[in-house]
C-alpha cells in the first residue's frame, strides 16, 4: 500500500487594506500619469499643421479635433 500524499493547496490570504489601497493608488497614479503624457503629446502635435504630421508619419497620432468638422476630415484624407 503506498501513502501518496498530494501537493499542498495554495491558501489565498486577503491583502490588508493598506496593501489594497496602495495598489488603487498605484493605478490611479500610473493612469493619471499616460493621459498626462497623452495630453502633452497632443499639445505638441496641434502645433503643426496636417501636412507636417502626415509627413513626418504621425497623421494618425493627432489629437481630437474638437472643432473640426467631418467635411474638413474627409477632404484631408485626398
Amino acid at each position: 500500500m503506498t501513502t501518496a500524499c498530494c501537493p499542498p493547496a495554495a491558501l489565498t490570504m486577503c491583502q490588508a487594506p493598506s496593501q489594497r489601497w496602495l495598489a488603487v493608488l498605484r493605478r490611479t497614479w500610473a493612469a493619471w500619469r499616460a493621459q498626462s503624457v497623452r495630453r502633452a503629446e497632443w499639445h505638441a502635435l496641434e502645433q503643426l499643421s496636417d501636412r507636417t504630421r502626415r509627413d513626418i508619419g504621425l497623421a494618425e497620432r493627432a489629437p481630437p479635433a474638437s472643432g473640426r468638422t467631418l467635411w474638413d476630415h474627409e477632404r484631408g484624407l485626398w
